[in-house]
């Protein structure tokens, strides 16, 4: 099944990507998908995202000045499909994202059928502990899609698995360096859900296991999937490049 059909993605939505373990190839995965509806979309983020993969989207627009940024937006040909979008360029190759109240007035403009926001970083960890600023999700967010790298399981709350891994210990009532499993997963997965509720509580909240490659780690996604099911009422289990990334739809 494709990502699109899975989430239910209706014209005029904004859906945030948040988490960690393979947000940026989902939503590139969502992005081409809605292109071959004939959807028009922005790619963004309201953090920070490599430039290459922004530009890997379509057409660029940068701009520090919102009103400009806008001007520039209501400007591109209607045929472009895709459209990418942040402030400017920063260091290290990275681009810098929208702030939340700019994408709640593009989404309110109607320019776009649908908005596509990178809302978190992870440092390519397959999961992560959320700050207290984070997740960056515009008010306006319908759908949300929490994303777990499946190979954590069964592995240390260390840095080399996990981003923040003494707060993720924290968050899960764990000891830094304890084996990740199902338990922990749902409580962070929990942690972000009612931060994404504090800012956007009518959005759908739906987890994600992704990188899911073969039958063994189908096993470990299925094990996650039990903890998370009565959290959010829906899961996903995907594995993101593949032509149809959606293996299951747990409900």
């Amino acid at each position: 099944m494709q990502l699109f059909e899975a989430v239910e993605l209706n014209r005029g939505e904004t859906i945030c990507f948040v988490g960690a373990g393979g947000k940026t190839s989902l939503m590139l995965r969502l992005a081409s998908e809605c292109r071959s509806r004939r959807r028009r979309v922005l790619v963004t983020t309201s953090t920070l995202m490599f430039d290459w993969q922004l530009l890997g989207c379509g057409d660029l627009i940068l701009d520090a000045d919102e009103g400009q940024l806008l001007t520039k937006l209501k400007a591109v040909d209607k045929a472009n499909l895709t459209i990418a979008a942040g402030r400017e360029f920063r260091d290290g190759g990275k681009v810098a994202g929208l702030r939340c109240g700019f994408l709640d007035d593009v989404g309110r403009a109607g320019l776009f059928d649908n908005l596509l926001v990178e809302a978190d970083g992870a440092r390519c960890r397959p999961l992560k502990a959320p700050a207290s600023h984070e997740p960056v999700v515009p008010a306006s967010t319908a759908c949300v899609l929490a994303v777990i790298g499946v190979e954590a399981l069964g592995f240390p709350l260390t840095e080399q698995y996990v981003q923040r891994p003494f707060l993720a210990a924290e968050i899960a009532g764990q000891e830094a360096g304890s084996m990740i499993t199902g338990s922990t997963v749902y409580r962070l997965i929990g942690y972000y859900m009612d931060a994404v509720r504090q800012i956007a509580p009518n959005s759908r909240f739906i987890p994600v296991i992704n990188k899911v490659d073969n039958q063994e780690l189908r096993c470990k996604a299925s094990e996650i999937a039990k903890w998370l099911l009565p959290l959010s009422g829906r899961v996903l289990i995907a594995a993101a490049l593949q032509s149809d990334p959606v293996l299951e739809v747990l409900s």
